[in-house]
């Protein structure tokens, strides 16, 4: 009887424990707050009888999460041939230290005539710049576009994101 009697309250010790824990973990747990973001769209021109293709800069981002700012600037619209391009996503991220909560997520999508989407992303969680690169082929002549989309994340804990 003394055995079982031990057993029975180690269980209940141990699910207790496993309760108080999962608690623990949830009104802990980090998730996401948006705290700024900006979107451009534009146009792409892709012409049958031009032959070039080319590298073309579609526009640039800049994020500042200390003062929650995000500005999106489009390049101008484009015109091209039918070969291999090459499209460029300027992205600059300001005061944005190393252990801070903040991260900014950049993302530039173009589609051709044909509505197939090309899609890139990218991610930083400290200050610096990096240009995105999107490399692909169109497959149908006509009228597609771009959009180039800038967001600021911050990390807060789970009970305050509810």
């Amino acid at each position: 009887m003394m055995k079982r009697q031990r057993w029975i309250i180690g269980i209940v010790i141990v699910v207790s424990l496993a309760v108080v824990l999962g608690a623990a973990v949830m009104m802990f747990w980090w998730g996401e707050e948006v705290v700024s973001s900006d979107m451009v769209e534009g146009k792409i021109y892709f012409d049958d009888n031009l032959s070039k293709g080319g590298t073309y800069s579609l526009g640039e981002a800049h994020t500042d999460p200390e003062n929650n700012e995000t500005w999106v600037y489009p390049g101008p619209d484009l015109r091209t041939g039918m070969k291999r391009q090459c499209f460029l996503f300027t992205c600059h991220d300001k005061n944005d230290g190393i252990f801070d909560r903040n991260r900014a997520t950049y993302t530039m999508t173009v589609w051709d005539a044909s509505g197939r989407e090309y899609k890139t992303s990218y991610s930083r969680d400290r200050t610096g710049t990096k240009t995105i690169e999107l490399h692909f082929t169109p497959r149908q002549a006509g009228e597609g576009g771009f959009r180039l989309t800038a967001t600021n994340i911050r990390w807060v804990p789970g009970w305050v994101s509810r």
